[in-house]
């Protein structure tokens, strides 16, 4: 299993003092934070889990290999509470997979049971331990339920077992300040479900939004032709729109929804030259997977057609009409976008680790503070040689297989570093390296002794960063590279915010440490 640390988010601020009003104006010292973190002692929870977040009473986590979802008493570690169920003890192995998610005939179960778990101060929203794929909204404090929606009573032909709950759009696991919950329906209809012609055929149920206080759901579910395959609908990266993509005889398309209105914009993305196509595979692209990369950039992948970026240069108001689309053939350097993170203050940034099918190819990271209005990088990204270590082991950087899609939080922010631009921490051959963003500079190196270290997640107001290597997990002082504190680690260490876990998939158990509450 790939693993790897995850994004969060955080605020560090920074104050300095002045002198009494009497007195003649003096500029204040720059001031350079330390790091304060104040650990509390790691506590043991039975089950193999990977951070969630936390509020200012709770800790979460989630299964690995199980459909669970457990709540810790952030100040004593002690569970509070849990829902769904424990894998099988024979399931679960060093892969962190369990048998229970797969059926007879060997294809991958409910796809809710192993599903995202979001959160607010209050409240864990998840599908997990419904029982039926319904979205649930529990009391962080004791795990009552608020509220619940069946997505799958909706329409009888767009079944609750293929319904998934869609990422934030910070691309956390903290719901977003709008507080909409998003469900995406990933399976085109069986034709022979709904009665009637085409003409009247009422079409897929693709996606629907969730108001996340209530849980009722908001506005009309949208719908996609009847023929048409459905994808994972998700926020864009700005948090104005919810996109919904799908592939129709070939041709891949999206219907942005105003997230606030629910006006409905259409544009086919792309068409693939026929000739292209895999007689095996029939005229489809696989089907394509759709990632909005800001200011109305969309990048397509598959399988059988490659990488390309489409840019809506005029919307369609009409879903019979295409819009205009612009379409650029990647060639397998995908935007830096793809990428987009936030750091552990909340700015947005990309980070890429070029690939290429050529042996000469040179691998480079690519890292760009975005613009926060737009999620979009303005500048040329900066570029910064890969170790070539981390290529030989075609390790990919900061990613994460299962069993979401949240990436990597390595940006140092600004703020945190008492100068006006951010560093971001990468891997190095021997162990680490922070690097100023705009100047490109290497401010400081970390040597682990046991070669490349990858993913290391900053933790926010503690300014460390923390990073499995080996058999250790380490904290490092995120403003001078020094070594802070080393723990054993007997398999994956994961951060959400402040929280660090250092599972053991031999064992099913998991070390939880967090630092202590504020106040």
């Amino acid at each position: 299993m790939a693993v790897a640390s995850l994004c969060a988010s955080g605020l560090l601020v920074v104050t300095g003092c002045t002198s009494a009003p009497a007195d003649p104006p003096e500029a204040a010292a720059p001031t350079t934070p330390t790091p304060s973190a104040a650990w509390g002692d790691w506590a043991d929870v039975d089950g193999a889990v990977m951070p969630v977040g936390a509020t200012t009473d709770r800790i979460i986590v989630s299964g690995l290999d199980a459909s669970t979802v457990i709540v810790l008493d952030r100040t004593t570690g002690d569970e509070v509470w849990r829902i769904g169920d424990d894998a099988d003890a024979d399931g679960s192995g060093a892969d962190g997979a369990s048998t229970e998610n797969w059926t007879d005939d060997g294809t991958e179960g409910a796809a809710w049971e192993h599903g995202l778990v979001l959160h607010d101060e209050d409240t864990i929203y998840t599908q997990r331990g419904s029982g039926d794929g319904s979205l649930v909204a529990y009391s962080a404090d004791d795990g009552s339920e608020l509220w619940r929606v069946s997505p799958g009573t909706l329409d009888a032909c767009a079944p609750a077992d293929v319904w998934e709950l869609s990422p934030s759009v910070s691309q956390s696991y903290e719901v977003a300040e709008s507080g909409e919950l998003i469900l995406s329906h990933t399976q085109p209809t069986d034709w022979d479900c709904h009665d009637g012609p085409n003409a009247t055929h009422p079409g897929t149920l693709a996606m629907l939004v969730v108001d996340a206080t209530t849980g009722e759901v908001t506005g009309e579910p949208v719908r996609i032709a009847g023929t048409a395959i459905p994808g994972m609908s998700m926020p864009d990266p700005s948090g104005r729109y919810i996109d919904v993509p799908f592939e129709l005889q070939a041709s891949v398309n999206v219907i942005r929804v105003d997230a606030s209105t629910g006006e409905e914009q259409w544009a086919m993305l792309h068409y693939p030259d026929p000739s292209d196509f895999d007689p095996e595979l029939g005229d489809s692209l696989g089907p394509a997977t759709v990632t909005a990369a800001g200011e109305d950039r969309f990048l397509i992948q598959s399988h059988t057609d490659g990488g390309h970026l489409a840019t809506v240069d005029a919307w369609a108001d009409d879903h019979m009409e295409t819009g205009d689309v612009t379409v650029e053939n990647l060639d397998y350097e995908m935007p830096c976008e793809y990428r987009m993170q936030r750091s552990s203050a909340g700015d947005p940034y990309c980070l890429l680790l070029t690939s290429s099918p050529n042996p000469d190819h040179d691998a480079q990271f690519l890292v760009s503070v975005a613009d926060p209005s737009t999620d979009t990088a303005t500048d040329d990204p900066l570029a910064v040689p890969a170790p070539a270590s981390l290529i030989d082991t075609d390790e990919y950087y900061g990613y994460v297989d299962a069993p979401t899609v949240v990436e990597n939080d390595a940006l140092i922010p600004a703020s945190a570093r008492g100068a006006d631009d951010p560093a971001i921490v990468l891997p190095t051959d021997a162990g680490l390296q922070a690097v100023d963003v705009t100047g490109g500079d290497t401010l400081w190196t970390w040597d682990s002794g046991e070669g490349t270290a990858v993913a290391g997640h900053v933790v926010p107001d503690t300014l460390e960063v923390v990073v499995g290597v080996d058999d250790r997990a380490i904290g490092i002082d995120a403003l001078t590279g020094d070594e802070l504190w080393d723990e054993p680690a007997d398999g994956p260490v994961f951060g959400v915010g402040d929280v660090i876990t250092i599972t053991d998939f031999m064992t099913g158990t998991t070390r939880v440490r967090t630092t202590h509450p504020v106040g």
